[in-house]
């Protein structure tokens, strides 16, 4: 999905940087951006609230070192998972 989301804005910037815009020209360069819009959602960060942050610090501070890495692999296997479909 970012391939194509790059794809089309290189297409746009060629057809924004001639001279002259025919009104094809001005379709394909709405079609584009709209095309960019439509996929912007891969470029947003998650946003993570305050009480999350908080307890994440929480337990980097008080959790034992191993206790955090297997919590660490537990929560990377359950993401692949959900994301990924890994099994």
């Amino acid at each position: 999905m970012v391939m194509e989301v790059v794809q089309a804005l290189c297409k746009c910037s060629i057809h924004v940087s001639q001279q002259n815009h025919s009104e094809l020209a001005l379709k394909a360069v709405t079609y584009l951006l709209k095309q960019c819009y439509r996929k912007k959602a891969i470029f947003v960060l998650p946003k993570i609230s305050m009480s999350a942050k908080a307890k994440v610090y929480y337990l980097l501070v008080t959790l034992p070192h191993q206790l955090l890495e297997q919590m660490i692999h537990r929560i990377c296997a359950a993401m692949e998972v959900h994301v990924y479909g890994a099994q």
